[in-house]
């Protein structure tokens, strides 16, 4: 049965910032998460401006709803993935580079973000594998290597434009 549209709030129960529909969607195409977080996680970014039909679908239904995974895979779907954990790494990839391409993280941070998913790439495959490998060892050189951070950077920059090709995905402009 549906619910109501009641504001969530704006930050996780350990203090975080807003956890993104989209991230979380991909996410549960892994076998650790659950799907029962979307409607309330549809529902915040309803509350912060976000808005689109797949968005209100799933915020207006209920923990149990036959037609939430529906919704999810069509919101994956229209990212550029399928309802697979291969299509959730395409999303995943294509938010991270994008935010590092948009100069909205440092690439440190990105760089450990997309290579932190390694583990699924390994089990699932697919053409980002190497390039997530390729990112987790600029990452740690960038640790162990202060002085080539800069040189670095460049390379992990060139990696997630590989790896997310063309199509970016900026959450703040996500109307799905």
């Amino acid at each position: 049965m549906p619910t109501a549209i009641n504001p969530a709030p704006a930050t996780d129960s350990q203090g975080h910032g807003r956890r993104a529909l989209v991230i979380e969607a991909a996410h549960t195409y892994f076998p650790e998460a659950g799907i029962e977080d979307l409607p309330a996680l549809a529902r915040e970014e309803i509350v912060v401006g976000l808005d689109g039909r797949l968005r209100r679908g799933i915020a207006a239904s209920g923990t149990d709803d036959p037609t939430l995974p529906l919704l999810r895979d069509e919101l994956v779907a229209q990212l550029g993935g399928t309802a697979d954990a291969t299509g959730a790494l395409t999303v995943i990839d294509r938010v991270y580079a994008g935010r590092l391409l948009r100069h909205q993280v440092p690439p440190i941070i990105a760089a450990r973000c997309l290579a932190w998913y390694g583990y699924w790439r390994s089990n699932n495959g697919g053409p980002s594998l190497a390039a997530a490998e390729a990112l987790s060892h600029a990452a740690d050189a960038w640790v162990a290597q202060p002085s080539r951070r800069p040189e670095l950077d460049t390379e992990i920059i060139a990696t997630a434009q590989l790896l997310a090709g063309a199509q970016l995905i900026a959450l703040e402009d996500v109307a799905v």
